[in-house]
């Protein structure tokens, strides 16, 4: 039984890298913002995608597993029956 993952904004490492390179290395004392706040949960949206995406490949790496057994296991009993 599949189960439906919600809907998530397409990953773009392009916008990732942009809103990175935005934080300044070596910083000593950081101030929190609010734009620094928006590019966490930029970056934490960035990387729950990669996760669904990872699932969903997996999901489908297990699926076609399961479909060359079974093709296997229909040709072993064709060719038994025959």
């Amino acid at each position: 039984m599949a189960t439906e993952t919600p809907a998530v904004p397409p990953f773009s490492y392009a916008e990732l890298e942009d809103k990175l390179k935005q934080i300044p290395p070596g910083l000593t004392t950081v101030m929190p913002s609010a734009k620094m706040f928006e590019m966490v949960e930029t970056l934490v949206s960035g990387l729950r995608g990669m996760a669904n995406q990872y699932d969903l490949f997996t999901d489908l790496l297990r699926t076609t597993d399961y479909m060359k057994a079974f093709a296997l296991g229909t040709k072993i009993l064709k060719i038994s029956c025959a």
